[in-house]
């Protein structure tokens, strides 16, 4: 269906999406620290509420649910460029961590528990494995899909490509409270993966392995 001028991306869904996504995590967020009541899992209901949030969000979005298998192009798991794609992404984010992170001093390192560091005694290992798992595998997953898969196409027929590749990243950044610098250039490394390889599979590849490395040691 095409409107807005001749355009698949409608304005009407970008404001659909992002308003269904904040009133259902501001809804989730407070209906679930209110059930808990507990201060030391605040994280974790924020983590539990942003996960249903892209789970409710796409579920109601027909346009998305339309577009997933389209965007992601499975097929390219099959080639073995994909994952040397994956590979060199995960290199040169690591590189961009250690500029903002170790060198500049612009962003910090995530306050996040490692595995390791949750197996330990005295913490609660079963909101921290869930935790992990959660932010492993399917945030990766949606997180692709909503900015390089609808914003980025959203943008990039309104705007250049470059463009559109710079709003998408810093709305990525934004989402990243801290490190907003290095999520931001990941977004762009991110947004060029699927330039090049035109799917959303190598991002997603490199998206959960960063992840899982990330939160493993």
């Amino acid at each position: 269906m095409l409107n807005d001028n001749g355009k698949y991306y409608l304005t009407k869904n970008l404001v659909q999406l992002i308003t269904l996504f904040f009133i259902c995590n501001l809804f989730l967020s407070i209906s679930l620290g209110f059930i808990f009541r507990n201060d030391s899992i605040i994280n974790y209901i924020a983590i539990f509420a942003q996960l249903l949030s892209y789970i409710i969000t796409l579920s109601l979005s027909s346009k998305l649910k339309k577009d997933i298998l389209k965007l992601s192009n499975f097929i390219g798991l099959n080639h073995w460029f994909t994952y040397i794609i994956a590979l060199v992404s995960l290199g040169l984010f690591y590189f961009a961590v250690m500029f903002f992170v170790d060198f500049l001093k612009w962003d910090r390192i995530s306050e996040q528990l490692t595995l390791a560091e949750t197996l330990k005694p005295g913490y609660s290992k079963s909101f921290h494995i869930i935790s992990f798992l959660i932010l492993s595998f399917p945030f990766p997953f949606f997180e692709e899909l909503i900015f390089r898969g609808f914003f980025i196409n959203f943008f990039k027929e309104r705007f250049s490509y470059i463009s559109a590749i710079i709003i998408s990243s810093l709305l990525f950044g934004l989402l990243h409270e801290g490190n907003f610098f290095t999520t931001t250039i990941f977004g762009v490394i991110l947004c060029l993966e699927n330039k090049v390889t035109k799917s959303l599979t190598p991002g997603i590849i490199t998206h959960i392995l960063w992840n899982f490395l990330n939160l493993s040691f």
